[in-house]
């Protein structure tokens, strides 16, 4: 066991000192773990915002719900000037993918956690405030992955995604771009979300998702 602590230590410091400026960097604020594939290039960064403190976001470290199938791989992939923001603690378990393109931002609040195999991809802007949660197989896109023209012309442009804070979002959702979830949101099992909701404070689901109650509030 403490060998293998040891090995995620180093390459995690390896991974920050490569990718965070050297005063952060050397802090090792982001722990890697195994079967992690890094592919950013050189346009593209990851910036940590507020207080930076040892393995505060970590990737691919956590197992996740027993049960839920997963190859254990993780992702993350950061081109074209694309930006991934982290703002306190994080984790994503295993089998998380996370892909910024096409100067895409991904902005990610403090106490923020994806479950197994989340897969988020942003060639726009995705913004998750604080005290989110994500159960397993969540799927998050500010595109729709290949542009498609009527007489020359882009007729499904990427949107923007918003997340409020304090927001549950049940095992195998997807949220689709042009989505807005407001504070104290409960998202239902197995739900679409394809547009914005104004109110807080309720739990919405279906496909495509609509408010089904109003008032609630939950606790984690």
């Amino acid at each position: 066991m403490k060998i293998n602590k040891l090995i995620i230590y180093f390459r995690s410091l390896i991974f920050c000192l490569k990718y965070l400026p050297f005063d952060i960097g050397i802090k090792v604020p982001i722990y890697i773990g195994s079967k992690v594939k890094i592919d950013i290039d050189k346009k593209s960064h990851i910036q940590i915002i507020g207080k930076v403190n040892r393995g505060q976001i970590r990737i691919n470290i956590t197992n996740g719900s027993v049960g839920v199938k997963s190859d254990n791989k993780s992702l993350i992939c950061l081109k074209e000037d694309s930006r991934l923001i982290f703002q306190g603690k994080s984790s994503f378990f295993k089998g998380s993918i996370i892909k910024g393109l096409d100067c895409g931002v991904i902005s990610i609040g403090d106490g923020v956690t994806f479950n197994k195999n989340a897969f988020i991809t942003c060639r726009k802007k995705i913004t998750i405030g604080r005290d989110c949660m994500f159960g397993w197989n969540c799927n998050i896109r500010d595109c729709d992955g290949h542009d498609i023209f009527d007489s020359n012309q882009l007729i499904n442009p990427d949107k923007e995604i918003e997340f409020g804070k304090h927001i549950w979002c049940c095992a195998n959702c997807s949220i689709l771009k042009g989505t807005k979830i407001p504070d104290g949101t409960v998202i239902a099992y197995g739900s679409l979300v394809n547009k914005k909701f104004e109110d807080k404070c309720c739990i919405i689901g279906g496909h495509p998702a609509r408010i089904l109650k109003q008032n609630i509030k939950w606790i984690n």
